[in-house]
């Protein structure tokens, strides 16, 4: 980012005409916005409308469905939980298996994979590292960028850049007096959902 004046935002760097065409310029966007808002609610509305019926319409063909096909759907929980039953057997055997013997794998299709979870003290590593190994300390980066970001810290090694990021209202007026028209866009949307 450039040190001169023009690219700091609020110091005067821009002439009042110009400040004053962007203001005229975002208050018709706000307007803009505010209105295609209004149609797109209206939009909304037909499609959650429309797709209730259509999860109805679900519901009853799935529920002509089930019942026509009950011994099909009754076979399929059965294996389903045959298939879970003999998973587990399995699974709860290799593992005995493992400490039984030490050995990992069984044949070429079946093994056990050892997982080492490890819990301590923060602190404890921490004073740990410092003396046995050094190099395994890292910075809290989100507590170093606090205070790097800070106007008042000046860190040779850091480069600031100032990201802005426009917030607008979830709900915006429309101008009283205004009438609120739609494109054609718009248009075709709300005489669709007639």
């Amino acid at each position: 980012m450039a040190d001169s004046k023009e690219s700091i935002p609020g110091t005067g760097g821009e002439d009042p005409a110009a400040i004053e065409a962007k203001k005229t310029n975002i208050l018709a966007l706000k307007t803009k916005l505010a209105r295609a808002r209004h149609f797109a609610a209206g939009a909304e509305a037909a499609y959650g409308e429309r797709y209730k019926t259509l999860i109805l319409e679900l519901e009853d063909v799935r529920g002509q469905w089930e019942r026509a096909n009950t011994l099909v759907i009754a076979e399929h929980e059965r294996t389903k939980k045959a298939l879970e039953v003999a998973d587990a057997a399995l699974r709860g055997e290799l593992i005995d298996f493992r400490i039984a013997t030490g050995e990992k794998t069984f044949d070429e299709h079946l093994s056990v994979r050892d997982t080492v979870k490890l819990e301590y003290e923060i602190a404890a590593a921490t004073d740990w590292a410092k003396k046995e190994a050094p190099f395994m300390l890292i910075v809290a980066k989100t507590q170093f960028e606090k205070y790097a970001k800070d106007k008042k810290v000046n860190l040779d090694f850091v480069k600031k850049e100032t990201d802005h990021t426009a917030v607008i209202a979830s709900v915006l007026p429309v101008p009283a007096g205004e009438p609120i028209e739609e494109t054609s866009e718009q248009g075709a949307v709300e005489s669709e959902a007639v």
